[in-house]
């Protein structure tokens, strides 16, 4: 057997057991794949962001490509104007998921809805909730397969299936200089069949999330930007938390001619630490990182862990009335 092959089998194996959803270390730049309540929770009108992985590359010299995740999402906040300040949001999101020789695939297309209403009337309590509905599909390819004849496989080249998420998103921003959020959801609702092998039925586990968020300005130019995001998945969780230092070059009483840079550390417990640059260039931001492994696999790895590249568009369609601001949302 190819030894590519016997990797990819021991994905599957793994898969089939423990089958995990994808994740990100730009979780502020992907915030609806974290909880659907965020879809139109911007500074803006519309919100177009990409991001793309590269996970254990290292594993790829001799066993094949390793982990690489591309995801895509737009969103919009509407009628704002017309709403009294509260929101109704819409989005679209995508996901490729590619791993190894053999292409173990996931391909992801989903809707997301959200309504944020204005808690007070001096519109600075928000409350929010959202809905995540998506197709997935999942192929391998065994062009290049090479079984011995004694081993026998009843697999599936592809299968799709439908699910379901859904979330709460509570906001405060007491003052100008002092904003933060706090959200859950619950993903894979509908806990669809994920297994590879023909007549049997492994349910894909659900995946409870927590984020916690703020801003706090320190004076005109400097902000510290912290989050936490906790999620569980059956027997596996991840827990990552960090912060942003920001600092406001240009008008730093106009947005719009605001350029921030950005420095920033995470840590994902046991598993990672995550140096972060940014650069927001009104409306555009730049974000980059790399995980440095530091879990058990750190003799396999050498210590690599992933990049990650995201770039986000936030901008404005709609112009912005006096009387109801846009939400000064901290995570972007």
């Amino acid at each position: 057997m190819k030894r590519s092959v016997l990797v990819v089998m021991i994905m599957l194996s793994f898969t089939l057991s423990k089958a995990q959803d994808v994740h990100f270390s730009h979780f502020f730049s992907m915030p609806i794949f974290q909880n659907p309540a965020f879809t139109g929770y911007m500074d803006g009108d519309v919100r177009v962001a990409a991001d793309f992985r590269m996970q254990w590359e290292t594993f790829g010299n001799g066993f094949g490509n390793a982990f690489r995740t591309a995801a895509v999402s737009a969103d919009f906040g509407l009628l704002r104007n017309q709403m009294g300040g509260s929101t109704l949001g819409v989005g679209a999101t995508f996901i490729n998921d590619a791993a190894g020789d053999l292409a173990l695939k996931t391909n992801q297309a989903g809707l997301a809805v959200s309504y944020v209403i204005a808690l007070d009337q001096n519109k600075s309590n928000y409350l929010g909730v959202g809905f995540h509905g998506s197709f997935s599909q999942r192929s391998i390819d065994f062009t290049n397969a090479q079984f011995p004849d004694q081993v026998e496989t009843d697999l599936l080249e592809n299968y799709n299936y439908f699910n379901l998420a859904a979330g709460l998103l509570w906001f405060y921003q007491p003052t100008d200089d002092v904003n933060f959020y706090l959200g859950g959801a619950l993903f894979n609702i509908f806990q669809p069949n994920v297994s590879f092998f023909a007549g049997e039925n492994i349910e894909l586990d659900r995946r409870y999330t927590a984020q916690f968020g703020s801003r706090f300005n320190v004076s005109n130019r400097v902000s510290f930007v912290p989050s936490i995001l906790f999620q569980k998945q059956g027997p596996s969780q991840e827990l990552i938390f960090g912060t942003f230092f920001k600092y406001k070059f240009g008008n730093q009483f106009k947005t719009s001619e605001a350029i921030n840079f950005q420095l920033g550390a995470f840590y994902r417990f046991a598993d990672a630490i995550i140096p972060v640059v940014r650069l927001d260039y009104k409306p555009v931001s730049f974000v980059f990182s790399y995980d440095v492994n530091l879990s058990k696999l750190t003799a396999a790895s050498k210590g690599e862990g992933g990049a990650e590249i995201s770039i986000t568009y936030t901008g404005r369609i709609f112009p912005e009335s006096n009387k109801y601001k846009s939400i000064k949302c901290p995570i972007l």
